[in-house]
């Protein structure tokens, strides 16, 4: 009904093939097809957290196909009822101590938002040095990773710089331990921005993720559910919980020092201590776009005080800040975007630094509610 809401498939190609073949199915035919699914999930895993993790996922996917229906939810209740998390709306504290961080760490005097821009400006990486930057990075990370947390052997992934696109960044997982990350070279990406990509796409954020799973979970279709990814589940909160702590759970304290290392000798700027302050003051961030997504979906924010709240707290120029809210207001799943800050919030509660907690978010099917 919504492909838009499948953010990939790598099972059989016969299964693809048959469904492609059948009328798209209605709201009422996914809603009994789903009841009869949660039936027999005692029947057909017997393993707890297999049981667990579909039975979240089914019931998420309920919600999801009763708003398709037209069934009103409100933005808090759909990320509470499908991806596993009560939300509200981020104090405007955490941000005002983003920006009181990032005032001591950047160069210059100002409004915060011209001193980022002015930084972000001298940091850019020319366009020629982003995929060599990306592997330099991504060779570094996989090593890590493999030492901390496991990687299959044969795993992979490719980087490829697209236009015209709305994201920043997408990591496409194809099967067989191989994901193409796509990469916006529209929008300005500085190192610390490079280093965050790398980490949150690849190793050891998504890419590993499905790698991992998929060789240990996935092998001979013994969890065949793995094979599709549906966007209004507590699966998508807890891969962008994974892939928002990636930095920090391999890298810790030194992320920064490691880019440089890889970077600088490509020619490529790296100011390390103003960028661990721009990757701090990133993640209390993450809360403004869900904020802006609450308020639109409320209606009681006029849109031009919408605009002046991201222009207040998002540290982009006018023209990404106005892109940043279109993009906003035509994702198909809006709840989607309170997954990094409350994936984020779950995952480093549970892991609490320790690495074996981490590796396992990365091998095992868990939901929020087991991290909880």
């Amino acid at each position: 009904m919504v492909p838009e809401l499948v953010e990939s498939y790598v099972g059989p190609a016969e299964l693809a093939a048959a469904v492609d073949a059948e009328p798209p199915p209605t709201a009422i035919a996914l809603a009994e097809d789903t009841h009869e699914l949660l039936a027999l999930c005692g029947e057909v895993a017997s393993d707890e957290d297999r049981r667990g993790w579909l039975q979240a996922q089914l019931s998420a996917i309920s919600t999801a196909v009763a708003w398709l229906a037209g069934e009103r939810f409100t933005y808090r209740e759909l990320v509470e009822r499908c991806h596993g998390a009560k939300v509200e709306l981020a104090p405007d504290e955490t941000f005002e101590e983003a920006h009181r961080m990032l005032a001591r760490a950047l160069p210059g005097s100002g409004q915060v938002r011209e001193c980022y821009q002015r930084w972000n400006r001298a940091q850019r990486v020319p366009r020629e040095k982003l995929l060599p930057g990306l592997r330099a990075l991504a060779d570094e990370l996989r090593g890590r990773t493999s030492d901390a947390f496991g990687l299959p052997a044969g795993e992979d992934v490719t980087f490829e710089l697209v236009r015209g696109r709305h994201y920043l960044a997408n990591a496409d997982y194809q099967g067989a331990l191989r994901t193409h990350i796509a990469i916006n070279e529209d929008l300005p990406i500085s190192g610390s921005l490079l280093l965050e990509l790398a980490c949150h796409e690849a190793y050891p954020g998504h890419h590993t993720e499905h790698a991992c799973k998929d060789a240990e979970l996935g092998v001979d279709r013994r969890y065949a559910e793995l094979a599709v990814y549906v966007y209004p589940t507590p699966q998508s909160l807890l891969s962008e919980g994974i892939a928002c702590h990636a930095t920090e759970a391999l890298l810790g304290d030194e992320a920064e020092e490691v880019a440089a290392r890889c970077l600088q000798p490509l020619g490529i700027a790296f100011d390390v201590e103003t960028a661990r302050a721009v990757r701090e003051a990133g993640q209390l961030l993450l809360g403004v776009r869900p904020n802006i997504a609450i308020m639109l979906d409320e209606g009681e924010v006029p849109a031009e005080a919408i605009h002046a709240y991201a222009r207040r707290w998002m540290l982009e120029d006018d023209r990404l800040v106005a892109r940043s809210l279109e993009s906003l207001k035509a994702r198909v799943w809006r709840p989607y975007e309170s997954c990094y800050p409350a994936g984020l919030d779950l995952c480093r509660r549970y892991t609490g630094g320790d690495t074996n907690r981490f590796r396992e978010l990365l091998h095992r099917q868990l939901t929020p509610s087991q991290l909880s």
